[in-house]
């Protein structure tokens, strides 16, 4: 009974929860967010994933180091340390991009959280 309750008040408060624009954008140099979504990209073109985490740490510390982020950093910086990026590795450093790669259960994919709304809409 209490949950349900819980639930309801949650219900309620996330209803009416409102995002100004821009909440989601990152200011320059806070782009490591996406070291994740850049790792998968090395792993996808056949990078081991301990290679491509090594890696993409080395250039985590390159941009660190020149105080730039990682949508700062040119073509040639990246492949330094590894041949397998390409152009497309700029197309990642983006929050809807992001969002939309990861596609698992329980993921922030829109469709995966449309499935989950629904799932919820219709269990309570």
């Amino acid at each position: 009974y209490k949950t349900a309750l819980a639930l309801e008040a949650l219900s309620v408060t996330v209803s009416r929860t409102e995002l100004g624009s821009g909440i989601s954008k990152w200011q320059a140099g806070e782009d490591f967010i996406y070291a994740t979504d850049l790792l998968e990209y090395l792993v996808e073109k056949g990078v081991p994933f301990s290679e491509a985490h090594e890696t993409f740490g080395k250039i985590v510390r390159v941009a660190v180091e020149e105080g730039v982020g990682l949508a700062d950093l040119p073509l040639e910086a990246y492949r330094q340390f590894s041949p397998k990026f390409d152009s497309k590795v700029f197309d990642l450093l983006d929050d809807e991009a992001s969002v939309r790669r990861k596609k698992t259960p329980g993921s922030t994919n829109p469709k995966e959280v449309k499935k989950r709304i629904h799932y919820w809409k219709r269990r309570l």
